[in-house]
């Protein structure tokens, strides 16, 4: 892979969807409506300040919403020169990928660090403070390094599975709709709500790990409470000392995901190879 044909790759994915309105919609404005709604009516509403670390994984969750422009980017380019002329520009199937992943990790930690500026602007106004003392507590602690980590493996797992869903797939409405559907899945069996009634159900516990975002919740849960070979502070995640633990160390998430992402990443290869001979 030559540098030059990357960064150049880089810039022209760059330029090309910053003109284009979809960008704004699938990274910013459905984040930020959706971040909205969260704050007003769970955060500020329900949540108590004894458990603030649930804040997190609902912002989490915003990064998944951002895959929509991923498969809305690939479906709708894959008919055009740029991306059937490839080879004739000098880029391969590998670098345009990561070219994009770049152009992906920019805009998402973008729209992050806009989504988490607006909450503790807004817990600054209400002088409520959930959020602000999330924060100073995560960053207190070395914690941080891991949910910095956990993030960033996370945007890699959203990236990957947009590219498998939309690879083996061409229309957009369907792709859209798949999309939404496992965005959906992702946020009802992510351990995200975990006060749910059938939360203890063993039939929500099996599908439930089969969404890989509940691993990478469990990871921030263990690191926010530095639980990380078990102990009781895993406790302080639930408000019913009956409600199932799903992972009581950092090694089987961890290492789960990281086995995901191996499989998942020559998947998406495969998947994007096989929509362009189409």
């Amino acid at each position: 892979m030559k540098i030059t044909n990357f960064n150049n790759c880089v810039k022209y994915i760059f330029k090309t969807t910053l003109l284009n309105i979809y960008t704004y919609i699938y990274c910013l404005i459905l984040p930020l409506i959706f971040g909205l709604l969260i704050y007003n009516y769970y955060i500020y509403n329900y949540l108590s300040s004894k458990r603030l670390i649930l804040i997190m994984p609902f912002i989490f969750f915003i990064l998944n919403i951002s895959s929509l422009f991923i498969s809305y980017l690939i479906i709708t380019w894959r008919e055009t020169i740029f991306i059937k002329q490839l080879k004739n520009f000098g880029i391969n199937k590998l670098t345009f990928l990561l070219s994009l992943f770049v152009v992906y990790l920019i805009y998402s930690l973008g729209v992050l660090i806009i989504i988490l500026s607006i909450f503790l602007s807004i817990d600054k106004i209400r002088g409520t403070s959930m959020v602000i003392d999330m924060f100073v507590k995560l960053f207190s602690s070395a914690s941080v390094v891991m949910v910095i980590f956990n993030i960033f493996l996370m945007i890699i797992y959203v990236y990957l599975t947009s590219i498998l869903i939309s690879g083996f797939l061409r229309n957009i409405y369907i792709v859209q709709s798949l999309m939404i559907l496992f965005l959906l899945f992702t946020l009802f069996t992510s351990d995200a709500l975990m006060d749910l009634k059938f939360y203890n159900s063993t039939f929500y516990q099996i599908i439930s790990y089969l969404n890989p975002q509940k691993y990478f919740n469990w990871i921030f849960y263990i690191a926010y409470t530095n639980s990380w070979l078990g102990g009781q502070n895993l406790f302080k995640i639930v408000n019913n000392i009956d409600i199932i633990i799903a992972f009581k160390n950092i090694f089987v998430p961890l290492f789960s995901m990281i086995i995901l992402l191996s499989t998942i990443s020559l998947l998406s290869y495969y998947s994007f190879n096989i929509s362009l001979r189409k």
